[in-house]
Formats: C-alpha cells, sequence, structure tokens
C-alpha cells in the first residue's frame, strides 16, 4: 500500500509540490500527513476491537443456540462509534 502511495507522490512531484499547491510548508504538509496516518492507525484498531467483539458474540449465540438448545438467543451487536 505505501510502495503505491510513494509512486502517487512521485507522480504529481513530492509533499513539497503538493504542500506548495495547498499552500503548506513541507513541514506542515509532514505533520499533516502523520495526522492523517494516525488516524488511520486508530481506526483500524475500533475496527479489529468492534470485530473481536462480534466474534465472541457470534461465539456465546452459536454455543447458546447449537449446543443447548436455545433458539430465542439473539445477538447483542454493539454500534459504537
Amino acid at each position: 500500500m505505501m510502495g503505491m502511495f510513494d509512486d502517487l507522490i512521485g507522480k504529481v512531484g513530492g509533499l513539497e509540490a503538493i504542500a506548495a499547491q495547498i499552500g503548506l510548508t513541507p513541514e506542515q504538509m509532514q505533520g499533516l500527513m502523520s495526522e492523517i496516518s494516525g488516524k488511520i492507525a486508530d481506526t483500524f484498531t475500533e475496527i479489529v476491537a468492534a470485530n473481536a467483539r462480534q466474534a465472541k458474540e457470534l461465539d456465546r449465540v452459536g454455543q447458546s443456540v447449537g449446543k443447548k438448545g436455545h433458539t430465542a438467543q439473539r445477538l447483542k451487536l454493539d454500534h459504537r462509534r
């Protein structure tokens, strides 16, 4: 993924060229890129945690319905954001 991103940046003349086009210094642009990377990492972590909660809930309902015959069991999904 980073290779593709690096190729794209290279085609437009590098971060310095992009920074100049939008009125930022290269240092500001680098800070912006770091902030964006952090937000992507935070979102990825949230998705992984949500998937883990969902897997645990699916296991709980599967055990309850499949092994104990409790067909009235329902999934309790957390829609946090």
